[in-house]
């Protein structure tokens, strides 16, 4: 696979239109080459006979280096696992469909654990349905000391992270401001703040809703339900339909996201490599 140094607009265009024939499931690509180019990250491609036929996209995110790809046909998996392994960076954490990671994996002879998640699509046509208690409502969080601090505290409760080095990543001032521009949220009740939720990317018809959090001493109250509630209402706003991830083994958080509407599309994971 070829490193690309300098991403052309028509080489961009070419990716896209690929990209855009599956667009809910090359939602993270589709939003870093749409919005993200002057912060890309790493981007590789192959090509045969003037086809794309494999792409990889790397960029660390203040928890670990993101990496998203897409391949034609699954005969190309291979080439993800083969740049993996001449990389060898630390930290990747590689998302996709779960049965695709288990055949990456099994070229790059690791034998791990799958991580499996929902992929979840809202159902649109029941978005009229959805009612919010008025005690709830969405603060958008902004380049304030108050908020930077307090939306620091929450993403290392978030990604439980203990170690210094993975708390200095994840509160790096620079990951919190890109967080803050794509959409992020306190969420309040009775104007008290209790949790929070971010948009991680979008492309033209979806986005994705991610880091759903309540504080410890808030949880048990119906405020997880609550706040995916206000983010689904935020994003048709929007006017694009959100999608999110969830772990198979959080029965209670699937639950909730199934009774407010959303419906899963496939097994996910998010695997670290």
């Amino acid at each position: 696979m070829e490193k690309i140094e300098h991403l052309s607009e028509l080489l961009k265009n070419n990716i896209l239109e690929i990209l855009y024939k599956d667009e809910v499931m090359n939602l993270f690509l589709i939003h870093i080459l749409e919005n993200q180019a002057l912060k890309m990250g790493e981007l590789y491609i192959r090509m045969l006979e003037q086809e794309i036929v494999s792409i990889v996209h790397i960029k660390p995110d203040g928890n670990s280096n993101f990496t998203t790809y897409f391949v034609i046909n699954e005969e190309y998996l291979v080439d993800i696992a083969e740049l993996l392994q001449k990389l060898d960076y630390e930290g990747i954490m590689l998302a996709g469909k779960s049965e695709e990671i288990r055949q990456i994996l099994n070229y790059m002879n690791q034998n791990k654990e799958l991580y499996i998640d929902c992929y979840y699509l809202f159902n649109n046509d029941i978005s009229v349905n959805i009612e919010i208690s008025e005690r709830c409502s969405l603060k958008k969080i902004k380049k304030e000391k108050e908020d930077i601090k307090l939306l620091s505290k929450y993403l290392v409760r978030f990604f439980q992270a203990k170690d210094p080095e993975s708390i200095k990543r994840i509160t790096d001032i620079s990951k919190l401001e890109e967080i803050i521009e794509n959409d992020a949220y306190f969420l309040e009740v009775n104007h008290q703040v209790v949790g929070m939720a971010r948009f991680y990317g979008f492309s033209k018809k979806y986005i994705d809703i991610t880091t759903l959090y309540i504080s410890e001493n808030s949880r048990g109250n119906g405020y997880g339900t609550e706040l995916i509630k206000l983010m689904i209402k935020k994003a048709l706003s929007k006017e694009r339909i959100p999608i999110l991830q969830a772990s198979k083994k959080n029965m209670k958080a699937c639950h909730i996201y199934e009774k407010v509407g959303f419906n899963e599309i496939c097994e996910y994971s998010f695997q670290a490599i």
